[in-house]
């Protein structure tokens, strides 16, 4: 399979499930889910620009480090909004100090922010645990398939917990290139499977 298909395919797929994010918008309009409307299409805006980053500088990395940033600072603040917890400001101070000092001891322009990929997922995995723990003190338990917040929530899980070892292996082996977008397409596919899912499934009932 052809890299460029590949990477098409994923760009595809994140812009079908911002479509479905928007035919669905009344489901969750009043919820706090609702900024995730506008972080898909801001995700596809971003992998256009990689896209044509790539063919103008030769070089996209720049923009994937700009967007890992705002990616990870969004699933925080809905994090945060959704159960108010103060260690998720902490995590979210510890994710900053990260990027800072990866920023100086990497290129920001030609490499990928590696450290700033894994603090980042790392934190999300501790939300991800804190959403669960929260979700299972309460009645919701029995109501899941149709809250959105769950379907993302385990999107995030599945898909970070994943891209740690792919991405320690991308760096320290040098798993690159097709099999590496191979597997980065599998996982956005789940990622943003669990997002249609919840789309589909969620009720606005549920979405308060």
């Amino acid at each position: 399979m052809n890299e460029i298909y590949i990477s098409y395919s994923i760009r595809i797929l994140i812009l079908i499930t911002a479509i479905i994010a928007t035919i669905k918008w009344d489901k969750y309009k009043n919820s706090k889910e609702r900024g995730f409307l506008y972080f898909l299409w801001i995700t596809f805006a971003f992998e256009c620009l990689a896209a044509l980053s790539k063919q103008v500088f030769d070089t996209n990395f720049w923009v994937y480090n700009i967007y890992s940033i705002f990616s990870f600072l969004f699933y925080l603040h809905w994090f945060y909004t959704l159960l108010k917890l103060a260690y998720i400001k902490y995590l979210t101070y510890l994710f900053l100090a990260v990027v800072v000092v990866n920023i100086v001891i990497q290129d920001f322009v030609n490499e990928h922010q590696i450290y700033t990929f894994i603090a980042g997922a790392i934190t999300l995995l501790f939300c991800t645990f804190f959403y669960y723990s929260d979700l299972l003190k309460g009645n919701e338990i029995f109501i899941i398939k149709q809250k959105l917040s769950f379907w993302i929530a385990t999107g995030i899980l599945l898909f970070h917990i994943a891209m740690i070892p792919l991405i320690v292996l991308a760096d320290v082996l040098d798993f690159e290139g097709k099999y590496y977008l191979i597997v980065l397409a599998i996982l956005n596919l789940i990622l943003y499977g669990c997002y249609i899912i919840g789309f589909l499934w969620t009720r606005k009932i549920f979405n308060r």
